[in-house]
């Protein structure tokens, strides 16, 4: 028997990845020394570079495989959320290199994204999961693969 493929269990793994890289960012935030200052800015480079990888991925792969995605009710309203996360990692970035609190940024970040994730995989990924035949899937996920390699 052939294991089908899952757009949405594919998709968790990857939202899995950043909020893990955003937790590793969290704590490193409020030090004060040079050797703490510089994991911060380590840890929101390897964060920001991540996250831009996750939209480019959604944006280039993903939402224009079928024309039927398009078509989700939340499709719009996913999209829009896109410039508003990369605004506030942006602002995160400019705190931390700054030397200044990044706490309240993070913070919006983390609510705006437990939003986005939920709406992308309550709806967008799971409808997806529905609507594409297995063949689909598979290729979207490979082709997603390929884009992440």
């Amino acid at each position: 028997m052939v294991k089908e493929e899952s757009i949405l269990k594919f998709m968790e793994i990857q939202h899995g990845e950043l909020r893990e890289a955003l937790a590793n960012l969290g704590m490193h935030l409020g030090y004060r020394e040079k050797s703490m200052q510089s994991k911060q800015k380590s840890k929101i480079i390897n964060f920001k570079k991540k996250e831009l990888k996750h939209i480019a991925l959604e944006e280039q792969v993903m939402f224009v495989f079928d024309s039927k995605i398009k078509k989700v009710k939340t499709f719009n309203e996913i999209r829009k959320q896109h410039p508003e996360i990369i605004k506030l990692v942006d602002k995160i970035e400019k705190n931390i290199l700054k030397k200044e609190d990044s706490l309240k940024y993070i913070q919006e970040l983390q609510k705006l994204l437990r939003k986005h994730v939920a709406l992308e995989e309550k709806t967008l990924y799971s409808m997806m999961d529905k609507i594409l035949t297995s063949a689909e899937k598979t290729k979207l996920i490979e082709k997603a693969n390929n884009f992440l390699n």
